[in-house]
C-alpha cells in the first residue's frame, strides 16, 4: 500500500484534468490515527481469518478525487496470505469514460493495464502477498509487481532493511526503515541506503498508522518528501 501513493497522485492529477471534476468535495482535514494493537501483542503469533474485505477511504493531498482501496483477505498456508482487490476511482459523471480511461492509462505509462469501468466509476486491479502480520513480499498494481526482500519492514520495531525491485527493472535498491510505538500508533521512516547512487533521486517516507487485532491496518498516512516536495496520502479504513 505504502508505495503507491506517487502513482495514485499522477491517476488523480490526470482524471483531475480529464474529467473536470469541479464537484468534487473539497480535501479532507488531517486524520487523527485511531489507536489499535501496540507492542505488547506478539505479532508473529497472529492468524489472520481468510475472506475478510476491508474498505479503506485513500485520501490525496489537494486532489479531490474520491478514491476508495477494497481488498480481500484469502488464506495461502504457511502464514501467507493474499490481499486482492480493486483501487476505485468515482467520478461525478460516466460521460467520457472512454477517454477517461485513455488518459488514466497514459498517467500511468501502461498500455495493457485492465481497468473495468462499472457506470461512473473506475476499476484497477491492486493485489498483494504477506505475512501474518501484513509484512508485504509482493505487490502488483498498474501491471507491475514490486518485490521486497524479505518484507517490506512493516510495524517492525527497531532498525530493519530490504531490498526492493520492481518487474521489468534489473536495479536493486534497499531501503533503511526505523520503526517505534506508543499507544497503539506505530511510526516507520524509512529512507535508501545513502551508500547508492540512485538515493538522492528516492523519496523518503514516513509512515504513521495503528493496526487491528490482526495486524491488518486500520489508519495510515504515507508522507513522503524528495527534493524539497512533500506529499501525503492517507490511508482510512471505513
Amino acid at each position: 500500500m505504502t508505495c503507491l501513493a506517487r502513482p495514485l497522485r499522477n491517476v488523480a492529477l490526470a482524471l483531475l484534468g480529464a474529467a473536470c471534476l469541479a464537484a468534487c468535495a473539497p480535501p479532507t482535514e488531517p486524520v487523527a490515527i485511531r489507536p489499535g494493537i501496540g507492542q505488547e501483542v506478539d505479532l508473529d503469533t497472529l492468524r489472520p481469518p481468510s475472506g475478510v474485505t476491508y474498505r479503506y477511504m485513500v485520501e490525496i493531498e489537494a486532489l479531490p478525487l474520491p478514491v476508495e482501496l477494497v481488498l480481500t483477505s484469502r488464506r495461502r498456508g504457511n502464514g501467507r496470505y493474499d490481499y486482492v482487490g480493486n483501487y476505485i476511482y468515482t467520478l461525478p459523471s460516466g460521460e467520457g469514460l472512454e477517454d477517461v480511461t485513455r488518459v488514466f492509462r497514459e498517467a500511468l505509462e501502461v498500455e495493457n493495464l485492465q481497468v473495468e469501468v462499472r457506470g461512473n466509476q473506475l476499476l484497477v486491479p491492486y493485489r498483494h502477498s504477506a505475512d501474518n502480520r501484513f509484512r508485504i513480499a509482493v505487490s502488483t498494481y498498474q501491471a507491475q509487481s514490486r518485490r521486497t526482500v524479505p518484507h517490506d519492514c512493516f510495524a517492525t520495531l527497531g532498525s530493519c532493511q530490504f531490498t526492493s525491485t520492481i518487474s521489468g527493472d534489473p536495479l536493486q535498491i534497499t531501503f533503511l526503515a526505523e520503526t517505534t510505538e506508543a499507544n497503539g500508533v506505530w511510526t516507520s521512516r524509512l529512507r535508501p541506503d545513502p551508500s547508492q547512487r540512485v538515493a538522492r533521486q528516492l523519496a523518503r517516507q514516513t509512515l504513521t498508522y495503528s493496526l487491528d487485532r490482526n495486524a491488518v491496518p486500520i489508519d495510515l498516512v504515507v508522507q513522503s518528501s524528495l527534493a524539497g516536495m512533500r506529499e501525503t496520502t492517507v490511508f482510512r479504513r471505513k
